[in-house]
């Protein structure tokens, strides 16, 4: 049987669509089959007359491709052979390109593509590079203010810094049995001056008993039930300013400036700080992913509460951190609510909560013969503060022993329970892993794909004799679809970005840590440089095949539908499940 074929020089991939262009010295001509041949893999032979130049045989190894217009088919030339004086020529047929147009119509789940990216999947293809010392992968942005407190005790304004004493008295603004005022640095030192200097504000006459004897009977502190520095000031707009304070039996006039209740709608106060965020060194609009974690981590450094580990994914896209206070000023106690902004359009975007924390804010003030209340304290170092507290005022050294043996005890256990756990799953010290598909013993993606492959090239061979698994044809060798990699898509999920928080209050309030700056420490891990023309960018949507370009790779190419053979469209499906090039 002859046919036409025409030969071609075609320098293309295995796994390409491309069609052959026209060539100088490309050639048609009439073949016949071998006797013993298939469609998929035919055999055809030329006389020596189609390679003769005068006296002198060309070399047909150059031509490496071919079209039967008969069947329609693209073949790749996989071997020539010169037997008994004639050219044999093997074949094997080019599905990609023979099927280009179906393909093309397809609409498929594409998970990797040269050509369409979703820049918010993260995409594992590639390994992160160890940091170098010269070039370190951090950086630290800062709040728009140095600090948001204020450690003068001497001469801040109130609205900036006060104490805050609680009296037992008969004011009508009591809160409970207890008065609460806020005082300015100068009010203070003012009222202590009054207390302290002379008696006479009590108004007891020197005939009833002497200003000696007053005051060994009578603590002028002893009313106080409480003080406390708070380095964020009282609000005193709406405020209710007073120049007297009620003071157990008595009153004690301020003359030099004015005191303030603290009433209920004043025993707030709200602080807000904002940082700014850092993008990744590699960040661009093809890897937004890198803001996620592990590829950039932060922490956030606001004292008093500490060094807050932040979740990246709750905060991806946003271009300024958040940090709201809300302040109790009689118990000095503070709530941090974390959040993000980001501005889309001229419109401020406000994302959800990141992290939620309680901290000591305002410092307490020793006063004499003071009492602890432990219910508002909040940590071991507060325990510790307030026994030397305790052993300052009265010598009470069976109160620091109790504290100081009660903390080595809970050190001990902590440690005990982690180490002292049998075999490798027990203690804190143990870390688990998460499972990685990129790790040995976790290719169950490449697997699972090269099954399917290998399934369709028995089916293939069993059906047609059409070999891509290896199978020896029937010029010999392997066939040439089983040199196409198997692409694994690689695509990670944002859920492997959450970052664990862990919920930690700050200690018992002190100025030292206040007085230092607030900022967000940023940590990045760099990636390999990327090759998206060879592995595409993550894709993972349903896309038609003709609008991509460059290499694609599909989940599921079922959909594929062309007039053709059982073993043809198994094929196509097979080579697009791992990864071909739409060109």
């Amino acid at each position: 049987m002859a046919v036409a074929v025409n030969f071609y020089h075609n320098n293309k991939k295995i796994n390409s669509t491309r069609l052959p262009t026209a060539q100088v010295g490309d050639f048609g001509c009439e073949v016949e089959f071998k006797d013993v041949t298939n469609l998929y893999t035919p055999s055809v032979i030329l006389s020596v007359d189609r390679f003769k130049n005068g006296e002198k045989i060309k070399n047909p190894m150059e031509f490496n491709y071919c079209y039967i217009p008969d069947f329609g088919r693209y073949y790749f030339v996989r071997s020539w052979s010169w037997i008994l004086g004639r050219w044999e020529c093997d074949l094997e047929i080019d599905v990609l390109a023979t099927f280009k147009v179906q393909i093309g119509n397809t609409t498929t789940y594409v998970l990797r593509s040269a050509s369409n990216c979703d820049p918010d999947i993260v995409d594992t293809k590639y390994p992160t590079k160890a940091e170098d010392a010269k070039n370190p992968y951090q950086v630290k942005t800062y709040s728009d203010v140095y600090s948001p407190w204020n450690t003068n005790i001497y001469n801040a304004p109130i609205s900036e810094g006060c104490f805050v004493i609680s009296v037992v008295n008969n004011d009508s603004g009591a809160i409970g049995a207890v008065s609460h005022y806020a005082l300015a640095p100068r009010v203070m030192a003012e009222l202590m001056n009054k207390l302290y200097s002379s008696p006479n504000w009590m108004n007891i006459t020197d005939g009833n008993i002497s200003q000696d004897l007053q005051k060994m009977l009578i603590n002028p502190m002893q009313y106080v039930t409480n003080c406390m520095w708070m380095p964020c000031g009282y609000e005193t707009s709406g405020g209710v300013g007073i120049s007297t304070i009620p003071y157990g039996w008595w009153s004690v006039s301020l003359s030099t400036g004015a005191a303030y209740r603290v009433d209920v709608a004043h025993v707030k106060r709200s602080i807000n700080l904002s940082f700014s965020t850092a993008k990744h060194p590699q960040y661009d609009a093809y890897k937004r992913w890198l803001q996620l974690s592990p590829y950039t981590t932060c922490a956030l450094y606001l004292p008093p509460f500490g060094f807050i580990p932040l979740d990246t994914s709750k905060m991806y896209g946003a271009t300024h951190i958040d940090c709201n206070m809300e302040i109790d000023l009689i118990t000095g106690r503070g709530v941090l609510n974390v959040s993000s902004h980001k501005t889309e359009g001229g419109t401020t975007v406000y994302g959800g909560t990141i992290y939620n924390a309680l901290g000591q804010i305002g410092v307490p003030v020793s006063i004499a013969q003071m009492s602890v209340d432990f219910s508002r304290l909040s940590s071991a170092s507060t325990y510790i503060g307030a026994a030397g507290i305790a052993l300052a005022a009265g010598g009470l050294q069976d109160t620091l022993k109790d504290v100081s043996n009660g903390l080595i005890n809970g050190v001990k256990g902590m440690f005990g329970g982690a180490v002292g756990g049998t075999g490798a799953g027990n203690g804190i010290l143990r870390r688990p892993y998460p499972y990685n598909p990129n790790l040995p013993g976790g290719r169950q993606a490449n697997t699972v794909a090269l099954g399917l492959y290998g399934g369709l090239a028995g089916n293939l061979a069993g059906e047609t004799g059409f070999n891509p698994s290896g199978v020896t044809t029937s010029a010999g060798g392997s066939s040439l679809l089983s040199s196409i990699k198997s692409i694994a898509s690689d695509i990670g999920s944002a859920v492997l970005a959450i970052s664990g928080t862990c919920a930690t209050q700050g200690s018992t309030g002190g100025f030292a840590s206040l007085m230092e700056q607030c900022y967000i420490q940023w940590y990045f891990q760099r990636i390999a440089n990327q090759d998206p023309e060879h592995y595409g960018y993550p894709c993972c949507k349903k896309v038609k095949i003709n609008t991509l370009s460059g290499f694609v790779l599909c989940s599921n190419a079922d959909d594929f539908v062309a007039n053709c053979t059982p073993a043809e469209r198994q094929a196509v499906a097979a080579i697009m499940e791992a990864g071909f090039y739409y060109e």
